[in-house]
């Protein structure tokens, strides 16, 4: 009998493949781009993707992040899930809010 590990629990996994695992999640463009997206969900509900001085700074950060992983495209599909979740009063906001990120035009 094996003393030494719990085989209630299943298969144990080496802690270099669950790292591994969590690196690949966090690169990989489209699971980064649902972060991302929840991540201005939240902003747009609690105090939006403008301030009185201009674009809110996180969210001007979040807006490179998609546009360096994808371009315009990418840029776009985190748009509308974010315009999807929030509507679009919210939506126009955040078209503002990147204005001058890449080729982008608020």
């Amino acid at each position: 009998m094996d003393r030494g590990h719990d085989r209630s629990r299943g298969v144990d996994t080496p802690p270099w493949v669950a790292k591994a695992e969590r690196r690949r999640r966090e690169t990989d463009p489209a699971n980064r781009t649902g972060v991302l997206v929840a991540e201005l969900c939240q902003i747009g509900r609690t105090r939006g993707f403008l301030v009185r001085t201009g674009a809110d700074g996180r969210t001007r950060e979040i807006g490179a992040e998609p546009h360096e992983m994808g371009g315009k495209v990418r840029m776009r599909q985190a748009h509308h899930e974010v315009r999807a979740v929030l509507g679009r009063g919210p939506d126009r906001a955040l078209e503002m809010a990147w204005d001058g990120i890449g080729d982008r035009l608020g």
